[in-house]
């Protein structure tokens, strides 16, 4: 599993989409709650993006009474059409783990490329 770099737009400028290549594993990042991921998928076939929910630093539960479980995960369907997709941004609850990070995982990675991207504040 790899850490994406969290790439930041700078006031007044422009911010070339650099996306790297999907780890097998899954990716993650640090999830203040701000960032949107975007997705290119170039491969043979339509994949999912999971991302993973965490139960939280104290064991947290939902509203459900439940802990961050699978069932609490978001899934995004991509289509193979090489259009950039951008998701998010999400919570840090339930979408951080214990570490700030938030986990992605993919139902294929080939040709799926990724980057991390957070906007400044309005000016």
């Amino acid at each position: 599993m790899a850490q994406l770099t969290v790439n930041k737009i700078a006031p007044g400028s422009a911010l070339a989409q650099t996306l790297v290549a999907a780890a097998g594993g899954g990716d993650s990042f640090l999830n203040t709650g701000k960032e949107q991921i975007a997705i290119k998928n170039a491969g043979g076939g339509s994949i999912n993006i999971t991302i993973k929910a965490s139960a939280g630093p104290n064991n947290d539960k939902c509203s459900f009474g439940i802990a961050g479980t699978p069932g609490h995960d978001i899934v995004v369907a991509i289509p193979n059409d090489s259009a950039i997709y951008l998701l998010g941004p999400y919570k840090p609850y339930p979408f951080a783990d214990g570490s700030g990070l938030c986990q992605l995982t993919y139902s294929a990675v080939t040709s799926v490329t990724i980057g991390v991207f957070v906007a400044p504040p309005t000016v």
